[in-house]
């Protein structure tokens, strides 16, 4: 029998703050944020208003300088780096931008590698049936008829009950999430509570 969580996502009050020799920089500021699991979010806004770093935290690859992140009904801020490690190769899959593919594989040992140690981009990505999906501007490299076929793929995932979390600039794109999102300066300026049904 599977557990569910509810949310499967929270965040509450999530502020990240990058320091420099001379800048302070508030790359996210007080986010308070639920991802349920079977949601399809998309992630809008400018560039350098903080969805990647959203994205990072959401993925275990940068902690919050404030705030508390749960994961799966567990507190995971306070995990050290082979704990968060362990954490990502079971329950969170990525599809970046750039692929991130090793260049000496193969594709068909691009997606075995992770599953060897458990834990093609999508492929790659949903091979272990993570809790969620992120996925940072995922057709940001593709041709149109390309991203249109991720896109159609990420919605036939979560129609079979993948939790997805999209970061785009396309608005094309976060119409077919089921929430929408949008960041400015850090901060989450716009919501969509409603879950509609994706087609």
């Amino acid at each position: 029998m599977s557990v569910t969580y509810d949310p499967l996502i929270r965040m509450s009050g999530v502020s990240r703050i990058f320091h420099t020799a001379d800048v302070e920089t508030h790359a996210l500021s007080g986010i308070d944020l639920e991802i349920r699991a079977g949601d399809y979010l998309a992630v809008g806004g400018p560039s350098g208003c903080g969805k990647t770093t959203l994205l990072s935290i959401l993925g275990l690859l940068d902690s919050p300088s404030e705030g508390s992140y749960v994961l799966a009904g567990e507190p995971v801020m306070s995990l050290n780096q082979a704990q968060r490690a362990r954490v990502r190769s079971r329950a969170i899959g990525f599809i970046f931008q750039a692929f991130n593919l090793i260049g000496d594989l193969t594709v068909y040992k691009n997606v075995e590698l992770p599953l060897i140690y458990r834990g093609v981009a999508v492929a790659r990505a949903v091979a272990g049936r993570p809790l969620v999906l992120l996925a940072d501007e995922p057709t940001g490299n593709l041709d149109s008829r390309n991203g249109a076929e991720v896109m159609a793929l990420l919605g036939e995932l979560n129609r079979e009950g993948a939790t997805i979390c999209i970061v785009t600039h396309d608005e094309r794109y976060a119409g077919e999430a089921r929430r929408n999102v949008r960041l400015f300066d850090g901060r989450l300026v716009e919501s969509d509570p409603l879950h509609r049904e994706v087609a």
